[in-house]
């Protein structure tokens, strides 16, 4: 039993360490900003105002929030917080799509771009090569959920899997497709299963999508998608020299 229990202490202190945990009393919970490692008490600072679910916080030093971290490191963040801090972001998640959808989608950056996929990898890659690409982007694991976001802040692209529970990516783009309202969206349907020309064909004729992918998707061909389908953007918007490295 001692050697698991000493594995485990070990692990907490290094999460904790690498973090660079200040402190952490009843009344706060100090950390360093993932900006300008400033300590912020996070217990007290606001959320920031970026178009996602969920929200991070913001460094009142430096005003930038932990929104394009990754991954890894907001895990490691949450990890070492305490019961208060995760009060919060329970609140946060239960808000997250109510919020959005409040929102007037006039007031929202364009262009816009909705990322729809249940790989978490997947969705922090596609979302770092669109905001690249100047794009503001929103991003959901849940395929129901992207339907409703889509009705309500109509984004100017979505990126969508094929294959997804509950509703399927294909589904997902007739119903866009069929709608007066969303039928502008410009769609690109990924899949690493349906890779043949006889689905290539029928994603195009059948459900009304505008690109077609096979996973995995580099971001050099994502972008080339992109240039096709919103050429006026690919005219205005410079490229980062880090996804045109990555074709």
């Amino acid at each position: 039993m001692v050697g698991p229990l000493l594995k485990e202490s070990a692990e907490v202190s290094t999460r904790m360490a690498n973090f660079q945990l200040v402190s952490s009393l009843p009344s706060g919970f100090e950390a360093p900003c993932y900006r300008c490692r400033q300590p912020v008490d996070f217990l007290k600072a606001a959320f920031c105002d970026c178009v996602t679910r969920e929200r991070t916080l913001l460094c009142p030093s430096c005003g930038g929030c932990a929104c394009e971290a990754p991954i890894k490191a907001r895990n490691e963040f949450w990890v070492s917080g305490p019961p208060a801090l995760w009060e919060r972001r329970r609140e946060e998640q239960s808000s997250g799509v109510e919020r959005l959808q409040s929102l007037d989608p006039e007031t929202i950056p364009r262009p816009l771009a909705l990322i729809a996929d249940d790989d978490p990898i997947v969705l922090a890659v596609a979302g770092r090569s669109l905001r690249a690409m100047g794009f503001t982007t929103l991003l959901t694991s849940d395929p129901e959920e992207a339907l409703e976001l889509a009705n309500t802040m109509l984004p100017d692209l979505l990126l969508t899997d094929a294959l997804m529970p509950r509703l399927d990516g294909r589904q997902l783009s007739l119903r866009l497709k069929s709608s007066p309202r969303t039928r502008h969206i410009k769609i690109i349907l990924m899949s690493a299963l349906y890779r043949g020309a006889v689905q290539r064909s029928e994603a195009f004729r059948q459900f009304r999508v505008d690109e077609f992918l096979a996973k995995p998707v580099k971001p050099g061909v994502l972008r080339e998608a992109v240039d096709r389908l919103m050429p006026d953007l690919a005219r205005t918007r410079q490229h980062s020299d880090d996804v045109r490295a990555a074709s």
